[in-house]
């Protein structure tokens, strides 16, 4: 079974005023610096951070008989159903006191990994959307956040195979 993810109004707009500041950012740096190298170097680093951004965002969650798999553009995660020791439905307020983990997380979506406050654990969060929230802790102690719409119908698949 095939979900997607849906991304939110925050999400989306986030996105594109980080492109709109980025492009200012360059334009700027263009007119003062009357096209030198420095230009290169900022066009070469808003390049690199825009794909950073867009890499990293969730795209679609399966889910077959062993296992649930968390498709990004580049990563692929992989969580076995027999290591899954509980999955449950949760508020947006279980990872609000969260810290981004620097260099580990995404831009305008909580993708990456976070310190939960309220947990004292480092958890792998793919959220697009904070209304639709799964929280998937596996028996090693793993923490996962996953954003999925049709939420109801991924528990009850998860819980029938087990």
């Amino acid at each position: 079974m095939r979900l997607k993810f849906r991304y939110s109004l925050f999400t989306t707009l986030g996105i594109l005023l980080h492109f709109i500041a980025l492009a200012g950012i360059g334009y700027w740096v263009y007119r003062s610096t009357s096209g030198s190298y420095t230009t290169a170097w900022y066009i070469t680093i808003a390049i690199c951070l825009s794909l950073l951004l867009l890499f990293s965002l969730p795209r679609m969650v399966k889910v077959n008989n062993s296992q649930i798999v968390i498709k990004c553009l580049v990563e692929c995660r992989v969580i076995k159903l027999r290591d899954i020791k509980s999955i449950h439905k949760v508020s947006p307020r279980a990872i609000r006191p969260s810290i981004p983990i620097p260099m580990c997380c995404a831009f305008w979506s909580a993708v990456g990994q976070f310190y939960v406050v309220k947990r004292h654990k480092i958890a792998r969060l793919y959220v697009t959307e904070s209304r639709y929230l799964i929280e998937i802790e596996t028996i090693n102690g793993e923490l996962y956040y996953i954003s999925c719409p049709e939420r109801d119908k991924l528990l009850s698949v998860v819980n029938h195979v087990d």
